[in-house]
C-alpha cells in the first residue's frame, strides 16, 4: 500500500475515532489505559497524542509558523473534527496545506508507536521534514 493510501486510511480511522489507542482499546476489552507514550503524562488517547501532548504541540507550533497561519490546530480539534468538514484555506493551497496537516498527524501516530513497540523516538525537525517530504515529493530528502 502507498503511503497517501495509508495517511488517508489512518486519517478517517482517526476522523471516526477508530484508533487503537489505549483509551479506545480499554472500552472495549479488559487492558487499562495508560498514560501517552511520548509524554508519559496524559492518557493514551486522540485528543492527547494529536494535540496536548507537549511534543503534538511543539510540532503544531513549527507548522503553524510554517504556514503562518493565524489559528491553531488545536482550536479546530473539538469543533467536529476538521478532517470531515474540511479547513478553512482557499482551493489553490488548500490541498497542500491538508496533505501536509494529515502528514503530520499521521508522522505523530508513527512516533508514538514507535515509541510504544521500539522505545524509540525522533527529534522534531526529522519529524517536520518527514511530515513535508510526504506532500512536496519533490523536495529532496531521504529520510527513511
Amino acid at each position: 500500500m502507498d503511503t497517501i493510501r495509508k495517511i488517508k486510511m489512518f486519517a478517517w480511522k482517526l476522523a471516526w475515532g477508530r484508533l487503537p489507542t489505549s483509551t479506545n482499546l480499554a472500552r472495549f476489552s479488559n487492558i487499562p489505559s495508560c498514560k501517552c507514550y511520548v509524554c508519559n503524562e496524559g492518557e493514551d488517547s486522540a485528543d492527547h497524542i494529536f494535540f496536548k501532548c507537549p511534543f503534538a504541540m511543539q510540532l503544531w507550533s513549527c507548522v503553524e509558523r510554517y504556514l503562518g497561519l493565524g489559528f491553531k490546530f488545536k482550536d479546530l480539534w473539538p469543533v467536529g473534527g476538521w478532517l470531515k468538514e474540511g479547513l478553512p484555506f482557499d482551493k489553490r493551497s488548500g490541498s497542500k496545506i491538508t496533505g501536509l496537516i494529515a502528514a503530520c498527524l499521521w508522522h505523530l501516530w508513527k512516533n508514538r508507536n514507535n515509541i510504544c513497540f521500539n522505545k524509540k523516538s525522533n527529534g522534531i525537525f526529522t519529524f517536520l521534514f518527514r511530515a513535508l517530504a510526504e506532500v512536496y515529493k519533490d523536495l529532496p530528502l531521504n529520510l527513511d
